[in-house]
């Protein structure tokens, strides 16, 4: 994904990154001390819309983000990073019994045992718990992560 130079702004050119610690506390809150991204625990931030691209410092616009996932991310905003991140994933068809973990986007955490990663664009998928016969049937919806957690 190429981003036009005329949508960055020279780093010299940028205020201070400097985020008020209130503003810290909120967003690592918000997002339980994870990243936005890969779901590690995290207290670093970084922004949705890049400040090189005319974002601001305020904590709408503020994610919970591991450094590693940051220095990936660079000038793309949340939605063109999970994108690219996405391009690089070769879904399996069939994983077997795979633990994963569903992240919501209003923060609540789910985990359990798939037959089969969801392909993209499913609009729900079951996940089981622990072997006790109850299945759960999931809704996607945007913003919503799937983390891996190995076998089942």
């Amino acid at each position: 994904m190429n981003i036009s130079k005329s949508q960055v702004i020279v780093h010299t050119e940028l205020q201070s990154s400097y985020i008020p610690l209130a503003y810290r506390r909120e967003t690592l809150g918000r997002d339980s001390n994870c990243c936005e991204f890969c779901g590690g625990e995290t207290k670093m931030l970084c922004h949705d819309l890049p400040k090189c691209r005319g974002g601001k410092t305020e904590p709408s616009n503020l994610l919970s983000c591991c450094e590693d996932c940051r220095r990936e991310k660079g000038e793309f905003t949340a939605e063109e990073y999970r994108a690219v991140k996405l391009e690089k994933i070769d879904f399996p068809k069939e994983v077997g019994a795979m633990r994963i973990r569903v992240i919501f986007p209003d923060g609540e955490r789910v985990e359990g045992i798939v037959d089969t990663l969801p392909p993209l664009g499913a609009k729900a998928f079951y996940l089981s718990k622990d072997g006790n016969g109850q299945r759960r049937q999931i809704y996607t919806e945007p913003g919503m992560q799937i983390i891996e957690l190995g076998g089942g």
